[in-house]
C-alpha cells in the first residue's frame, strides 16, 4: 500500500535530516579515526557530556522553571530571543571550556578537539533536532497508515492532540 500523504520530497527530507543528525557525525568521526589512528572515543564522550550537562541538565531545566519562563515571556520578542541565544552561548562555551581544561587537558591536539566538537554537535543535533523529527515522522507515517487515531495510539496522546499535531505538520510547506 503506497503512501497517501507523505510525498517523495517529504520522505527525502526526513531521510536527509536523519542522515545529518545521526549518521554524518559518525562518518566524520570514522574518517578522522582512520586518517589519524588516534583514540578518539574519550574525546567524543567528553564533548557530548559537555553539552548534556550544561544544556540538558542545567540550562533547559533552569529556563523551564515556571517563574523564569513566565518572566521571560513578558519580554519583547527580540530581547527574549537575544537572552535565549546569549544563555545558550554562555552555557555551551562554559561546557566546552571545562571539557578542554579538565578531562581533555592531556589530549590537547587538533584532532582531539575536533573529536570533542563532533561529540558535542552529534548529541546536540540528535537530541534537539533529530528526536523531535523522529516523532514528527512517526506522526505523519501513522496518519498515512491509519489516520489521527493511529497517531494518538502510537504517541500516547489524546485524539484531539493528534489531530492538531497532524494538521500543523500538514500545513508545513
Amino acid at each position: 500500500k503506497g503512501c497517501r500523504f507523505m510525498s517523495f520530497a517529504l520522505w527525502a527530507g526526513f531521510l536527509f535530516l536523519f542522515f545529518i543528525c545521526f549518521f554524518l557525525p559518525f562518518a566524520v568521526l570514522l574518517f578522522f579515526k582512520k586518517k589519524t589512528g588516534a583514540p578518539l572515543l574519550a574525546s567524543v564522550f567528553f564533548g557530548a557530556a559537555g553539552f548534556v550537562v550544561t544544556q540538558l541538565f542545567i540550562r533547559i531545566p533552569l529556563l523551564s522553571n515556571s517563574r523564569i519562563s513566565f518572566r521571560l515571556g513578558l519580554l519583547p520578542t527580540l530581547l527574549y530571543a537575544f537572552l535565549l541565544a546569549f544563555s545558550a552561548a554562555l552555557f555551551e562555551t562554559t561546557g566546552r571550556f571545562c571539557v578542554l581544561q579538565w578531562p581533555l587537558r592531556r589530549r590537547s591536539s587538533y584532532v582531539q578537539g575536533l573529536a570533542a566538537g563532533i561529540g558535542h554537535g552529534w548529541v546536540e543535533a540528535a537530541v534537539l533536532v533529530g528526536a523531535g523529527n523522529v516523532v514528527n515522522f512517526l506522526a505523519l507515517l501513522g496518519y498515512d497508515r491509519g489516520g489521527s487515531a493511529l497517531v494518538a495510539k502510537w504517541l500516547g496522546i489524546s485524539p484531539v492532540a493528534a489531530q492538531q499535531m497532524v494538521a500543523a505538520l500538514k500545513a508545513v510547506p
